[in-house]
């Protein structure tokens, strides 16, 4: 399976992964900025989730659903301040968490099927819609 390109370090021992920051380069407009609640995201997207000052952590959903049936392809905690870069280009998703691993997912949207993020209390978004760089 291909990834986007990924920058690897050591961070008090443990391997950390991060998105090259050549990654920047696909973003193409903003299509959500400081979003909150359930967020649409294009097919081919980045989002940034940012936990807020709540005091209970909350768990991010991307989910893949048409208007009647739903499937949770990824769901994690966030806790205040914590936060997540989420990629969805076509059928892979990337979820970056700073100072962890990548988790890496395959999902296979079927014709009529979106994309979006739900987000608990507090949380805010910005999506980009994914493009090749010029």
């Amino acid at each position: 399976m291909l990834t986007h390109p990924r920058f690897l370090s050591v961070e008090d021992g443990a391997l950390v992964v991060a998105p090259a920051p050549e990654v920047e380069a696909y973003r193409g407009s903003l299509a959500a900025g400081g979003a909150a609640g359930t967020v649409p995201l294009p097919p081919f997207a980045e989002a940034v989730v940012t936990g807020g000052p709540d005091d209970s952590p909350g768990e991010v959903q991307l989910v893949l659903a048409t208007g009647v049936e739903r499937q949770v392809v990824f769901a994690g905690p966030l806790s205040e301040g914590e936060e997540l870069r989420i990629f969805v280009d076509a059928s892979l998703v990337e979820v970056y968490r700073k100072g962890s691993v990548a988790t890496t997912l395959r999902a296979y949207p079927a014709l009529g099927e979106e994309w979006s993020l739900e987000l608990p209390g507090g949380a805010a978004a910005d999506v980009w819609e994914l493009k090749l760089p010029e």
